[in-house]
């Protein structure tokens, strides 16, 4: 289970990378109209990547994959939707579907 600091830096640092992203979402909108948001992916996967391997987490080695994929997809629709939801609320979106799913009907 997290501790209540791991949930907070974690969110922290969810919020710090769509800052940075709503900041140059016109490059991005670019680079998606150009069918190259796959340098985002692949730059947000070798991050996290070397992240999980810093910090010896050990979950699987596809975990990384996993959590980047699920934000990649989500920002990317973030962005085209010219970001209208708050980085806050996109933050929780995410972090509360990763970890704590609620699906309703």
């Amino acid at each position: 289970m997290r501790t209540a600091e791991e949930i907070e830096r974690t969110k922290e640092s969810l919020k710090d990378a769509l800052f940075a992203l709503m900041k140059e979402k016109e490059i991005v909108k670019l680079l998606i109209s150009a069918h190259l948001e796959f340098m985002y992916l692949d730059f947000m996967n070798t991050a996290l990547v070397r992240n999980f391997e810093q910090n010896g987490y050990t979950v699987s080695r596809y975990s990384p994959y996993y959590f980047m994929g699920s934000l990649f997809n989500v920002s990317m629709q973030w962005v085209q939707n010219d970001c209208e939801e708050s980085v806050k609320q996109i933050t929780d979106f995410y972090y509360d579907h990763l970890f704590d799913v609620k699906l309703v009907p």
